[in-house]
């Protein structure tokens, strides 16, 4: 039960998608686990859903040969249908096709660090889709979810800047380029926005402050982190 109970994730899932109360997510266990100190460097929590499986087969298996393999087979059922991360009809992610991130050299910080799961019925992991096609190494293949602590605070304060909660233009601009030396300090080379899960609304701070983006288009905003 402890192992199937963490296996359900960060967040409650109804039909593939983050269940919301007032617009926020509602926290299941391990997502409560992730403000604990040393558990919130943990994010795979689908892994102990292995654990679990193996720990059923006993129970499984008696079930199985009485009369409650009707029940065991409607909790499977119901399980699968509104506590899966996986929406149903599974989704068609249609491959990201991005020109601005086809000539890349060097590392990637990419603004969502992960694509959000059950974000509008489409495949989680947009990033790492695109990273298939840049081939350079990204923050988004080992970073956790917006609000984890293993996610680097110089790219909260840039999706917070992105996102226009910072009203004070001056303050703005100096927690751009903190952020933006901050990664490059760490050996980044190009911040990227995918605008499917964080599309700017306060461009020209990073207009100001980084330049001109070094390529755009519907997917992707490519900024440089050295002028």
């Amino acid at each position: 039960m402890f192992f199937g109970v963490l296996a359900l994730g960060p967040w409650l899932m109804l039909g593939g998608e983050v269940a919301t109360f007032g617009g926020r997510p509602l926290l299941a266990p391990a997502g409560l686990l992730e403000g604990v100190p040393v558990l919130d460097r943990m994010s795979r929590w689908y892994r102990a859903g292995a654990v679990a499986v193996l720990l059923l087969v006993p129970l499984a298996s008696v079930a199985l040969r009485g009369r409650m393999a009707l029940v065991a087979a409607l909790v499977v059922g119901l399980d699968t249908r509104l506590g899966s991360p996986v929406p149903w009809p599974l989704p068609v992610q249609v491959w990201p096709e991005s020109p601005a991130m086809a000539d890349l050299e060097g590392p990637v910080a990419l603004l969502p660090p992960v694509h959000p799961v059950g974000f509008g019925g489409q495949v989680a992991g947009l990033d790492l889709l695109l990273q298939v096609d840049h081939g350079q190494p990204s923050n988004g293949s080992w970073n956790n979810r917006p609000l984890a602590s293993s996610v680097h605070p110089a790219l909260g304060a840039l999706r917070r800047v992105a996102l226009g909660q910072v009203p004070d233009a001056k303050r703005a601009r100096d927690q751009v380029s903190e952020a933006a030396e901050a990664l490059s300090d760490l050996g980044f080379v190009h911040l990227v926005f995918v605008r499917q899960g964080l599309d700017p609304v306060n461009e020209q701070v990073f207009y100001e402050v980084l330049g001109a983006p070094q390529a755009e288009d519907a997917t992707v905003i490519r900024y440089a982190l050295r002028r």
